[in-house]
């Protein structure tokens, strides 16, 4: 759910500074909810009403939700066997969890080996450009010298953003994690805010 290179975002949540996220709303839900509007006559929710009332967010408020975390950093053997049922073959598959992709990579992880957790408090949907310098600060930047530099893992060099404010440097870190330049696109999100449970 956190991108870890090169801003340590995960880190960042660890550490109870980052408690919120954003996620671009697929252009599939805005589909669906033009076709709600183009359907219902005198159709009154708005676009953040209909999505979150008809579950198209991928969190819902109150969800526990695992921190992806590599299986190196969490302190397990490499030799720890992991046994994974496979549904589709009907049998289970044991494997030294070194061996296993999760050992290197977070996306491979298995939920159930996860020590931390989030719990969502709220989902709204906003445009980008619309959020606050408070929200700003709940994505977890950090001013260190004050129009110049900021960062979202202290002691990390690539975590380093230089910008002339707070807005500056959270459009560096969007556009960073992106890889686009999506804040002047100015996408409809899902802002999920969350605190950390353990």
């Amino acid at each position: 759910m956190f991108n870890d290179e090169p801003y340590g975002l995960t880190d960042s949540v660890l550490r109870g500074v980052k408690t919120h996220t954003r996620r671009i709303v697929p252009d599939s839900h805005i589909e669906a909810y033009e076709k709600y509007k183009a359907s219902t006559p005198g159709a009154c929710l708005s676009i953040g009403e209909f999505l979150i009332k008809r579950g198209y967010a991928r969190y819902g408020v109150g969800e526990i939700v695992a921190i992806a975390q590599r299986y190196m950093d969490l302190g397990l053997s490499p030799s720890f066997i992991h046994t994974k049922k496979d549904h589709s073959k009907k049998n289970k598959e044991s494997r030294p969890i070194g061996e296993l992709p999760g050992w290197t990579n977070k996306m491979f992880v298995a939920a159930e080996f996860m020590p931390k957790h989030i719990k969502v408090l709220g989902v709204k949907v906003e445009k980008l450009q619309d959020i606050s310098n408070d929200d700003i600060s709940a994505e977890g930047i950090i001013e260190i010298v004050p129009g110049r530099i900021y960062t979202t893992a202290p002691g990390k060099e690539s975590a380093t953003i230089r910008a002339r404010n707070l807005r500056g440097a959270y459009i560096n870190l969007i556009d960073g994690v992106s890889k686009k330049r999506i804040f002047r696109k100015n996408p409809y999100v899902y802002v999920f805010i969350f605190e950390l449970i353990d």
